[in-house]
């Protein structure tokens, strides 16, 4: 992290002399450089406070100088130089009282006792009997931006050691220190976000992987399910069946009404039951079927399918539109039952309008191809569209339009193996749009990977 630089501009003619035997002075430049150095190149809080009160007692020929830190509105004693025997008991009394060191932490400025064994206002660390020798003393908030970060006490031997020049010296010696400190507070703040911040980002990280590692297993797992149970189901349907047909052929005659209705019911049913088997199956053979692919044209494709579709839908009469189709890489059979679905719907909700249209078009980014398939048909309501994908959802009755609703699911389990995207648009009785994305790159489609796509990969 870059080190931030504070200019401190301050007096530095040479200090008047004293009266007669009075000592001497650093030279004030020499001395608020060091400061300036010490703030710039520190680290870490308490060694940059030993190294201040090292350099004030060495500059200044102090007999005691001791720093503090503030912590929850209370001072911490971490340094000290000199001949004092403060302790930090003695720290901690000084807080309690209602004058000196507490009345600092609220003040905020800086002060200097020049007669302490005279001065009626003596502060309360000398009166606490830990410098008995000490003439002068000075105590300097070390604060930045309004706040108190720490205290600086500075104790002399002889009296009036701490004139206006040495304070004024002092004084930008604690701004730098104060500004050293909010420095070092706000770069150790950053470091602990960082920190935590790295260590939630890795719980997360690892919390999504077990996630993403449940969720296909429980993918993997349905699949198997939804399969067997499909295939296992089909064989007691067809007996089902099969001996309700026979049934019918061979003595339906010979059943009163109620028993020949009974008999149609079953007969009903396990056809019923079949296809949904046969969907579920197809359901399911969308996430086991290895993804293949390769180019492929959709012109061509959406024409022979809107072929095989009016050919199936007989007399009735069908308006198609073609937009400029492109080429898109994906699995060809998928794509083809993908593509197949979306249409065969347009084509059933379009039925009983005077003039059925549907319109298939595409557009590409740099990323992908959005193809649509729009309709003049019965639409739906939008407030149901989250569930419009979902397995056996239906938005319209059965007796309305056939079907079991899984054809949309298998539509967005092939797009979102591919990578892609679908979603639909429609209003009541005033048609539907469904568009889905097929990336172009391999970069895009790796985002949204199926699991079983993933798992072919590693067992390849």
């Amino acid at each position: 992290m870059a080190r931030e630089q504070m200019s401190i501009v301050v007096d530095i003619s040479p200090i008047p002399p004293q009266s007669a035997g009075a000592f001497s002075r650093p030279t004030p430049i020499g001395w608020l450089s060091e400061i300036n150095r010490l703030g710039t190149e520190a680290s870490q809080p308490i060694p940059l406070l030993n190294a201040a009160c090292v350099a004030c007692s060495t500059y200044f020929d102090l007999s005691f100088a001791w720093a503090g830190l503030i912590e929850n509105g209370k001072v911490r004693l971490v340094a000290r130089q000199g001949i004092g025997r403060l302790e930090s008991t003695a720290v901690e009394r000084m807080q309690h009282r209602p004058s000196g060191t507490r009345a600092l932490l609220h003040a905020n400025v800086p002060v200097a006792c020049n007669d302490v064994p005279n001065d009626p206002h003596k502060l309360d660390w000398i009166a606490s009997g830990a410098m008995e020798d000490t003439r002068a003393s000075a105590c300097l908030p070390l604060a930045w931006d309004g706040n108190i970060k720490g205290l600086l006490m500075l104790h002399a031997k002889t009296a009036g050691w701490f004139d206006p020049n040495t304070m004024e010296l002092l004084e930008a010696a604690a701004a730098t220190l104060g500004y050293a400190l909010g420095r070092l507070e706000r770069e150790a703040a950053t470091v602990a976000a960082q920190v935590i911040l790295k260590r939630e980002n890795r719980e997360l990280s690892e919390r999504t992987e077990w996630c993403q590692h449940a969720l296909e297993l429980a993918q993997t797992e349905l699949d198997s399910f939804s399969y067997s149970v499909s295939h296992d189901l089909r064989a007691p349907i067809r007996h089902i069946s099969g001996f309700a047909r026979l049934l019918e052929e061979d003595v339906a005659n010979a059943l009163d009404p109620q028993a020949r209705h009974y008999l149609e019911i079953i007969s009903s049913a396990s056809r019923k039951l079949g296809r949904l088997i046969d969907d579920l199956l197809a359901y399911s053979r969308t996430a086991r079927q290895p993804l293949t692919l390769r180019p492929v044209s959709l012109a061509p494709l959406v024409q022979t399918l809107a072929a095989q579709l009016m050919a199936r839908s007989g007399a009735r009469g069908i308006e198609w539109e073609f937009g400029d189709l492109p080429s898109v890489v994906a699995d060809p059979e998928l794509l083809r039952v993908l593509l197949l679905n979306l249409l065969d719907n347009a084509v059933k909700y379009t039925h009983g309008r005077a003039r059925a249209q549907i319109k298939i078009d595409a557009s590409s980014t740099a990323s992908h191809t959005t193809i649509e398939i729009g309709d003049n048909g019965v639409g739906f309501d939008m407030r149901y569209a989250a569930t419009l994908f979902g397995v056996f959802q239906r938005l319209h009755r059965e007796e309305d339009f056939e079907g079991n609703g899984i054809g949309l699911a298998i539509c967005r389990r092939i797009v979102q193996r591919h990578g892609g995207m679908i979603w639909a648009e429609a209003k009541p009785d005033n048609g539907a749009k469904f568009r889905f994305t097929i990336p172009h790159s391999e970069t895009s489609r790796g985002a949204q990977e199926d699991p079983a796509d993933r798992r072919q990969q590693e067992r390849r």
